[in-house]
């Protein structure tokens, strides 16, 4: 844990002891006021939480290569400001795995929009290395058939690093269809 988030939550301590105002509290203050929680879904258009050994299939994009949508809910966090001149919309990285292979990966600055009482997005892509997916194919004597139909089994790890140094991962295992 970075020394960011027990600085501000002694300063929201003092804050509340002193009887301080909550409207004057910093990002950083006002994010420690809640746990600090990350949480991966899915969806372009949508938010939707996926739990362990949910199925996500791959959307083939116009250049030939494959992609999931991905999404994040998150709370204890500084959603920052959006996309401005100052980038302070949190760094937020993907990736996914089978096994020790890494099949895909992605990375963006994200605008998170409140709902419900926490920051979420969606519409994140998460690449997937159509190479490495077929190697692995090959080395579990798969065949692609069109009226078969394959899955693996992966690992999609999401880190979220905001401005106030708070940084959060979390995973899911899911069934890729392939």
């Amino acid at each position: 844990m970075h020394l960011h988030r027990p600085l501000s939550l002694l300063l929201v301590a003092t804050a509340a002891l002193t009887g301080c105002d909550y409207e004057h509290l910093s990002a950083c203050e006002t994010a420690a006021l809640e746990p600090a929680i990350l949480e991966i879904g899915t969806g372009e258009q949508e938010y939707e939480a996926l739990e362990d050994g949910d199925w996500v299939e791959p959307i083939w994009g116009p250049q030939g290569g494959q992609h999931i949508w991905m999404g994040l809910r998150a709370t204890g966090i500084d959603p920052g400001t959006g996309l401005d001149a100052q980038n302070t919309s949190p760094a937020v990285t993907w990736q996914a795995w089978y096994g020790d292979t890494e099949l895909g990966w992605g990375e963006s600055h994200t605008r998170l929009l409140e709902s419900d009482g926490a920051y979420q997005t969606q519409g994140e892509t998460l690449f997937l290395s159509s190479g490495a997916i077929y190697d692995l194919m090959d080395e579990m004597e798969m065949e692609m058939e069109m009226e078969m139909e394959a899955e693996l089994e992966i690992e999609v790890v999401a880190t979220l690093e905001d401005n106030c140094g708070t940084v959060l991962t979390t995973s899911r295992q899911l069934i890729l269809a392939l």
